[in-house]
């Protein structure tokens, strides 16, 4: 009888020193983000001792992180596409000359992404452009005002002669 519990123990000391020892090569590959390796450590460490809770906590937390990975590269993708079509809608509108709505979507996709280039020298053409436009609308309203008092300047001048012709 002795003997026996001798063997019982000493089963259950090298099932212990197993279950220790793949729980440490999970934790070692989870440490070096080798997260299917250390899923299938774990997985065994569980198979010795399926009433253990430890290893199936670092499987669901594996599970959650892997999870969470994909939802993340899956975000930064839809923002990637995001990001592309804006800029490729406010190329289209500064191209058809709608400042007001290029300028909009520039800002939308520095927003975006504040480290990006293209959308602030995109910005900054634009405001040179508005600039631009700004200056010919004051040359032609200055160029307007002159005309207009030319135009009154002649038309005192006529009615003065035609006044000295009526006399």
């Amino acid at each position: 009888e002795v003997e026996r519990i001798e063997n019982v123990e000493a089963e259950q000391l090298a099932l212990d020193t197993r279950f220790a020892k793949l729980m440490e090569e999970g934790e070692q590959q989870l440490a070096e983000n080798n997260f299917d390796a250390a899923k299938v450590k774990f997985g065994k460490a569980s198979d010795l001792k399926p009433k253990e809770d430890a290893p199936k906590r670092k499987i669901r937390g594996i599970d959650q992180t892997l999870a969470q990975v994909a939802s993340d590269k899956k975000r930064a993708a839809d923002d990637e596409r995001k990001y592309i079509v804006t800029m490729q809608d406010a190329a289209k509108a500064l191209s058809g000359n709608d400042l007001d709505e290029a300028k909009k979507l520039y800002e939308q996709a520095n927003r975006m992404k504040p480290d990006e280039s293209d959308p602030i020298a995109k910005l900054e053409q634009i405001k040179e452009q508005e600039e631009r436009i700004a200056l010919a609308d004051e040359k032609e309203r200055k160029r307007k005002v002159e005309a207009q008092k030319e135009f009154e300047e002649k038309q005192k001048g006529f009615a003065s002669k035609k006044s000295q012709k009526d006399f």
